[in-house]
């Protein structure tokens, strides 16, 4: 594997996708597949790229390989939700859609990764990082709540579906990251430490773009192919840039 091709190829994905969405003006239906294909693509990225940093992890291997499960359901997600816009074109997909069992499977996945590493490590961290954690939590669902979650038990048009989903996306996402901090504080320094750090960052991409969702869809401001949806995109390749991080960081070759 040549490491430096990928990440030059990760940049170049990147700087392509920020000019697309966010400049250059593509015609509705194009911006629109145009997106779905590269959700798709970041997502499947990811997914391999942590399948082949679990072949080099020790006792991460585990959470690695939930990772991959993971980020393998947002992809399943993903090609049910651009299969509609294929095939129903300038229709919205409702929400719930079949495509949210592949979504709601990257939550369970990951935070089951997470709880495998952390408590695998939970004699090194320390009482200070849980505090923080937990703080980050707190800090974090005392943002979210009044601007997200509070108006989605209120909603009175979603059914009891939509508004679980509406609430459990925004507020697992905000999970996973305080859940991530005790693990970015562990492996603090080197090659380690910047795999996890750029993996968590790609999470809080994700999680801006789960929580703008929801949002507009409270709001009734959701259309396909909304510019926000570049922070999935981004999200997806940061997971991948981290997970080849830490392959670097097992490998002596580059």
């Amino acid at each position: 594997m040549n490491k430096k091709l990928w990440y030059l190829a990760a940049i170049i994905m990147a700087v392509v996708n920020i000019v697309m969405y966010l400049i250059i003006p593509l015609p509705e239906r194009v911006f629109v597949l145009w997106d779905d294909f590269w959700e798709l693509a970041a997502m499947v990225l990811a997914t391999i790229f942590l399948l082949q940093a679990s072949q080099v992890a020790g006792p991460e291997k585990r959470a690695f390989r939930l990772f991959a499960l993971g980020f393998g359901g947002w992809s399943v997600g993903q090609i049910l939700w651009a299969s509609f816009d294929l095939f129903h074109p300038g229709a919205v997909p409702p929400f719930p859609h079949i495509s949210d069992i592949g979504y709601f499977a990257f939550y369970v996945f990951v935070l089951f990764g997470l709880f495998a590493l952390l408590r695998h490590y939970v004699s090194v961290v320390s009482k200070a990082q849980w505090v923080t954690a937990a703080g980050v939590l707190i800090v974090l669902l005392a943002i979210a709540f009044p601007f997200v979650l509070l108006p989605v038990i209120q909603s009175g048009e979603m059914s009891l579906l939509g508004k679980f989903l509406s609430f459990a996306y925004p507020f697992l996402d905000v999970v996973v990251i305080a859940c991530l901090l005790p693990v970015i504080s562990m492996f603090a320094g080197g090659k380690i430490g910047q795999s996890w750090l750029i993996t968590a960052v790609g999470f809080v991409a994700i999680a801006g773009a789960d929580i703008v969702f929801t949002y507009l869809q409270l709001a009734g401001g959701y259309v396909n192919g909304n510019a926000f949806a570049l922070l999935w995109v981004l999200g997806g390749l940061l997971v991948m840039v981290g997970s080849l991080r830490f392959i670097e960081s097992h490998t002596k070759t580059t």
